[in-house]
């Protein structure tokens, strides 16, 4: 169990009183875009699956999972700067 799992399951606060020292603490949108770096898109490369209110679409691992994963990652770490964090 890393950091972020330790976050999400309330076994580690978001920062203690020596992060807040040397960084700025992280927001909840800051927290679920790194979350989402750190663990989500990286698995997008084993396949996923999308779910719109009309059905499913699978995404199969391959070539399409890896063009989609890899602008997805793009445009997550372009959300994580605009809040002001480094992704």
């Amino acid at each position: 169990m890393d950091v972020f799992d330790q976050i999400a399951d309330g076994v580690r606060p978001l920062h203690s009183p020596r992060d807040t020292r040397t960084r700025t603490p992280c927001t909840g949108v800051q927290l679920q875009l790194s979350y989402a770096l750190a663990k989500q898109i990286p698995d997008m490369a084993r396949g996923f699956t999308v779910h719109t209110s009309f059905g499913e679409i699978a995404v199969v691992a391959g070539p399409l999972a890896q063009q989609i994963q890899a602008l997805v990652r793009e445009a997550t770490e372009r959300e994580l700067a605009a809040c002001g964090a480094q992704p």
